[in-house]
């Protein structure tokens, strides 16, 4: 029996290395939500979470917000998000289901339209030509910019995973440096 426990602690503590510390503290407004919802209906927080209960709080916010909204807070559109993220980290097992599945997908059909965003055009070459021409590449701003936008245009990445969100968060190892 001590060795079962042991290997169930060692489990336990890798686990916990699962997500970065921002990851979680970001997923912690949706287990809010979920724990407020829980409290205003007078339900007993119950772990792990019956997929009935997930249900219902999924479907609460169906329609009042995004169904990406929705699926983030309850379960994501990755594997690991908010609730998930929440069950595992603390050592419950996941009841999410089919039917959480179906509830999902009909909150993205439920979206609100003030919720939804018109798609954005594509940067095109003729918008880079322009960047080009606006910009003096013999200024260290400006070549970092120039350098920036060449490097996501061309390698077909998002801003958002080429660039850090601050200054605070940019790390050497993750991020394009002069070097």
């Amino acid at each position: 029996m001590d060795t079962i426990n042991s290997l169930q602690a060692l489990v336990n503590s890798v686990r916990r290395h699962a997500w970065k510390l921002e990851t979680l503290e970001g997923y912690q407004g949706g287990v809010n939500r979920f724990i407020s919802f829980c409290s205003a209906n007078n339900i007993p927080l119950l772990l792990p979470s019956p997929e009935w209960l997930i249900c219902a709080f999924a479907a609460h916010h169906a329609g009042s917000c995004s169904g990406s909204a929705v699926s983030n807070d309850v379960a994501g559109s990755s594997l690991y998000t908010s609730l998930r993220a929440w069950h595992i980290a603390n050592g419950f097992t996941w009841l999410g289901g089919t039917r959480l599945k179906y509830v999902l997908r009909s909150a993205v059909r439920l979206t609100p339209d003030a919720s939804k965003r018109p798609p954005r055009p594509p940067v095109s070459s003729e918008m880079l030509d322009i960047l080009h021409a606006s910009l003096d590449s013999s200024l260290p701003l400006h070549a970092c910019v120039l350098a920036c936008a060449d490097s996501a245009f061309w390698g077909q990445c998002c801003l958002g995973e080429f660039l850090p969100i601050s200054q605070s968060r940019f790390t050497p190892k993750f991020f394009p440096t002069p070097s």
